[in-house]
This record gives structure tokens, C-alpha cells and sequence, in this order.
């Protein structure tokens, strides 16, 4: 296994989008090994790309991950309603139920009328 620093710096130099959202992703939920420094440098990327880093924590049923991120105040209204999107296309059901439940806590339904 590489050490946090190589894996910091394979981070860091590749062009790959891929790669660099695995290795924020690994980096920023297991610190160990790395310095604060790389680890904000993790949290910093994956708060630019928000989306694809949640859609990949949905993909992999990992809602505790993904509720740390949201508690961080990453995903606004339209994040979670893009997940919500993603959620449903791809038959994640427990993690459409946990986004509808954070929507409907945090932002409600302001934009839906539901008088009869």
C-alpha cells in the first residue's frame, strides 16, 4: 500500500479526473497519513466537485460519508435534488428516502403547491 504522501502527490499531479476524485475521496475519510494541510487540500476539491463526489458515495451506499459531507454545508438545495435525480436513476432507493428526508428538513418544498 502507498504511504500518504505518495498518495497525496499522485493526487496532485494527475490529469485524470477519475483518479484525483478516488484519491480525495480516500484521503479526505481516512486522514491518517496525511498532513492537515492534505487533507484540506482533499476537502477543498471535493467541495468544487460536490456532485460527482456524492454521486459516487450513493453509487457505493456510503450515506454516513455522504451525511458528513452535507453536515459540512456542501450541498445546497439543487445538490441534493440533483442526488435525489441520481438516486432514483440508478435504483438507490435508501439513498433517495435519506436525501428527501435532509430536502425536506433543511429547504422544505417551497417551490411545490400542494392546496387542493
Amino acid at each position: 500500500m502507498e504511504n500518504g504522501d505518495a498518495l497525496y502527490q499522485k493526487f496532485m499531479s494527475s490529469k485524470q479526473a477519475p483518479v484525483r476524485l478516488e484519491l480525495a475521496l480516500s484521503g479526505f475519510f481516512q486522514p491518517d497519513g496525511y498532513t492537515d494541510k492534505q487533507h484540506r487540500d482533499f476537502g477543498d476539491y471535493l467541495r468544487l466537485r460536490i456532485r460527482p463526489a456524492a454521486e459516487v458515495l450513493i453509487q457505493r451506499d456510503a450515506l454516513d460519508k455522504l451525511q458528513v459531507l452535507e453536515e459540512l454545508g456542501w450541498m445546497d438545495a439543487s445538490v441534493i435534488e440533483d442526488c435525489m435525480d441520481y438516486a432514483i436513476r440508478n435504483q438507490k432507493t435508501q439513498a433517495f428516502i435519506w436525501l428527501l428526508e435532509r430536502k425536506t428538513r433543511k429547504y422544505g418544498f417551497h417551490d411545490r403547491s400542494f392546496d387542493l
